[in-house]
């Protein structure tokens, strides 16, 4: 049995996510005033019954509030945790218009500066 590679696997991911067409609009119609602001969470969670030899498998992802699709998922570094893994999963991401929504661990100062700089809300 071969080993993962989790750079590629994340890529494929991410590329599938991104070919997924959006979201059906509203039948009526919303003037860009009043657009709604689309809401995801960031979270991470251990992975249970995945293991590696000698630690647990943590994913920290990127969800959307309206309808539950995960737009990113990063592993967390072997001791590490995941205020430095949020970072690598926004990047690249078009965040205007958008709440993103956190636990208490990733309000962190370094964190704020790479939300505010895509044009997210907190």
């Amino acid at each position: 049995m071969g080993t993962v590679n989790l750079v590629a696997l994340e890529a494929h991911c991410a590329a599938f996510v991104a070919a997924v067409p959006p979201p059906r609009p509203t039948p009526e119609p919303v003037t860009a005033a009043l657009q709604p602001w689309a809401g995801h969470a960031i979270d991470g969670k251990a992975v249970r019954g995945a293991t590696r030899p000698g630690a647990t498998v943590h994913l920290v992802s990127l969800v959307r509030h309206d309808d539950g699709r995960v737009w990113g998922q990063v592993a967390v570094a072997d001791k590490s945790n995941e205020i430095t893994a949020a970072p690598r999963l926004l990047v690249r991401r078009n965040l205007h218009g958008t709440v993103t929504t956190m636990d208490a661990l990733l309000t962190q100062r370094t964190l704020a500066p790479t939300h505010w700089r895509r044009a997210a809300n907190i």
